[in-house]
């Protein structure tokens, strides 16, 4: 479990971000890479048993997270027994997110590419394999798998895209580690809410970027995922329109029955109004 004594290791790729520590005991720690800040703070992501040697286990909580709860009674409900705890992100595949990626501009088209067609040899099934939500993980620095796994997801963050996210699903699969999974909405959940990104820009990225470099197999895949949530989003409208067609119908109905409703009455009021004008109606109505 936690060292009771709680620290905070800050480091950041936003330049303007504001920070706030409030743990008892900080430590700032210097970029690995002086002129790459964002890798720096990946390799502290990926590798805090190298940067936090005494301690035994670690809570990494992006700076785009907020938590609600404290961090210990994270690791009382999470606390992993395979060494490893994350999100799942559900119904997003290793192939989705990287065409994400690329699409959103948010890395070099060549890295992320080469990434993509790296693991189309090497391990087809790969890509189908659902991606992991890394702004929150658990993790035990004394469990060698854990180590092992955290060695490899560096390599392939510095080797390929520097979005760690696309390969964390490598990494897990290289090792044979299963990992616990949080089961939480990444949105927000009874301990954290996310986003929260003030003052990032994230149109200091390129955008809509060369789809060239997209291998066709990729582009077809990608377009048929786009196809297949365009036709459900169809379906979707179709039975909305329908359900509203049958709403008009049950009003129009609905009018129609109160029109007859008014022309019985007025005939009734028409028919009450001429006996009422009747001279022998009259007289009797006068008691004559």
């Amino acid at each position: 479990m936690p060292n009771p004594e709680h620290r905070t290791a800050t480091s950041t790729d936003a330049v303007h971000a504001t920070e706030t520590i409030t743990k008892l005991v900080t430590s700032r720690i210097p970029r690995r890479f002086g002129m790459d800040p964002i890798r720096s703070q990946r390799d502290m992501k990926i590798r805090p048993h190298r940067y936090l040697p005494d301690f035994d286990n670690s809570l990494y909580i992006d700076n785009s997270v907020l938590l609600t709860q404290p961090p210990e009674k994270i690791f009382e409900t999470y606390f992993p027994m395979s060494g490893f705890c994350l999100s799942e992100r559900q119904d997003v595949s290793v192939m989705d997110e990287l065409l994400g990626v690329s699409i959103q501009g948010l890395d070099d088209q060549s890295r992320i590419f080469e990434q993509l067609n790296h693991y189309a040899v090497a391990s087809p099934d790969l890509l189908n394999d659902q991606v992991y939500w890394t702004a929150i993980m658990l993790r035990d620095h004394g469990n060698p798998k854990v180590r092992e796994m955290l060695e490899t997801w560096s390599a392939h963050v510095l080797r390929y895209s520097r979005r760690d996210q696309l390969s964390v699903t490598a990494a897990f699969r290289h090792v044979g580690l299963a990992p616990d999974a949080m089961k939480i909405d990444p949105g927000s959940s009874w301990f954290h809410s996310w986003p929260h990104t003030v003052g990032r820009n994230r149109e200091r990225w390129p955008r809509r970027p060369a789809d060239s470099f997209s291998p066709p197999g990729a582009q077809i895949q990608y377009f048929e995922r786009i196809k297949r949530q365009l036709e459900e989003r169809n379906g979707q409208l179709e039975q909305a329109m329908e359900q509203k067609v049958q709403e008009h119908h049950h009003l129009v109905r609905a009018i129609d029955l109160k029109d007859e409703v008014i022309r019985q009455l007025q005939q009734a009021i028409t028919t009450l109004s001429a006996k009422l004008a009747a001279p022998w109606w009259r007289r009797l109505l006068a008691g004559g």
